[in-house]
């Protein structure tokens, strides 16, 4: 192979992943948005929790 042609391979190549990489970039996003919004929903649970034991406990003490 010559030398033209082996940078015209690496040239496609680094293209190729430019397009991958940008693909999965915008995937990537997406599942953020969708583990932050499910941690969310978690936490959010959570404290509903934390605050019912809370009340419990305070009403028990009284």
């Amino acid at each position: 192979m010559t030398m033209t042609g082996k940078i015209g391979c690496l040239f496609v190549y680094s293209i190729i992943m430019i397009i991958i990489g940008m693909g999965l970039y915008k995937y990537r996003t997406e599942v953020i948005e969708y583990l932050s919004e499910k941690y969310h929903e978690l936490a959010v649970k959570v404290q509903d929790k934390v605050d019912e034991t809370k009340t419990q406990v305070i009403e028990e003490a009284k």
